[in-house]
């Protein structure tokens, strides 16, 4: 089978069968899984380093780190990945495991049993948003507060004018100028026969003047 093709249906089947094989008879035996006791021996490993003196170079680089950045192509599971593994498999805290590792017979113990002793077990996870609904009168004093906010944010935009509650009456309405009729327009006999303007009556008789002054 080439590397680009799928496996075959009756290959998977059958590693799922034997699988499930596998955990029924262990748990037929009484027998631990492979993954359990390698865990548990990184554990043992770990809690024995922990107890080491810091002059020691094992205990030295338990808590050191490189202050560089990963390379390309290194691999995603590193040593405190799968220590952290290991102690979500023990239901140990990955903060207060230094505590517990530091008693060895507690530490051997936890082991042994599977299970940490009270206040070294890790928190409960907090219930998803969707399922912690708040109560009805907590839910009711947020509303009230979020109202009386948009209120004051109102009031400092722009103060309330008073309303008056009377009515009053429409104005009324305005008489619409009437159009003027259009006259026809004059023909030039009518032009010349047409009363002179009156600028013209107005003006001096030049005839009667003296010649001197005409």
């Amino acid at each position: 089978m080439s590397s680009g093709s799928l496996p075959r249906p009756e290959a998977t089947s059958a590693r799922v069968s034997l699988i499930k094989r596998t955990q029924q008879l262990e748990q037929e035996l009484g027998l631990e899984t492979i993954d359990l006791h390698v865990k548990r021996r990184q554990l043992r490993w770990l809690g024995h380093v922990r107890r080491m003196g810091f002059e020691r170079l094992p205990r030295r680089m338990l808590s050191s780190w490189v202050n560089a950045p990963r390379p390309r192509g290194a691999p995603q599971m590193t040593y405190g990945r799968s220590i952290t593994k290991a102690l979500e498999m023990f239901n140990i805290d990955v903060r207060t495991w230094p505590e517990l590792a530091a008693d060895r017979a507690a530490w051997r113990e936890t082991l042994r049993a599977g299970r940490p002793p009270p206040g070294f077990a890790p928190p409960p996870p907090p219930p998803p948003a969707a399922l912690t609904r708040p109560r009805r009168a907590a839910a009711e004093q947020t509303k009230a507060r979020i109202d009386e906010h948009l209120l004051l944010l109102a009031q400092q935009r722009s103060p309330p004018r008073p309303r008056s509650r009377l009515r009053l009456p429409p104005p009324p309405p305005q008489p619409q100028p009437q159009p003027q009729p259009r006259q026809p327009p004059l023909r030039r006999s009518q032009r010349l026969l047409a009363p002179r303007a009156p600028w013209r009556s107005n003006l001096p008789d030049v005839s009667r003047l003296p010649i001197a002054m005409q």
